[in-house]
Order: structure tokens, then C-alpha cells, then sequence
């Protein structure tokens, strides 16, 4: 089993990247079509500002339709 890399997030740019990865995670493996539709995902909160699950403070504004919109699936 590979070690996990840890980096220092010191840029939003680098957060949004990073929290990107984990939203596509349940997609890479073919468990969802899209971020939004993983149950214990925060893309929820970042899309629709939907607190249903877990409540997630931000310190950006995210647009995520237009982070995601060329990856996205219908």
C-alpha cells in the first residue's frame, strides 16, 4: 500500500485542488456519476449549499459549476 502524500496548503488555489480530488473520488470509482450524488460528500455544501449532512465553513466563494463543468456526467 502506497504511502499518502501530505502537502502544506498555504493557496486557495491549492485547497480547491485538493478538495476537488476527494469530490471526484467516489466518481473515479465508478460509485456516482457525479460528486454531488455521494451521500457523505461535502459537494453538496459547495454546490447547493445544502447542510444536510454535515456542515461545512468555507473561507472562499466556490463557484463549482464552473470547476466541474467539463467533467461532469448526465
Amino acid at each position: 500500500m502506497d504511502r499518502f502524500d501530505d502537502v502544506v496548503i498555504i493557496t486557495d488555489r491549492v485547497l480547491r485542488t485538493k478538495v476537488n480530488y476527494v469530490h471526484y473520488n467516489p466518481v473515479k470509482a465508478g460509485l456516482v456519476l457525479n460528486p454531488e450524488d455521494w451521500k457523505y460528500s461535502s459537494a453538496r455544501n459547495y454546490m447547493f449549499g445544502d447542510h444536510s449532512i454535515i456542515e461545512v465553513n468555507t473561507k472562499w466563494d466556490f463557484e463549482f459549476e464552473k470547476v466541474f463543468a467539463s467533467g461532469r456526467k448526465s
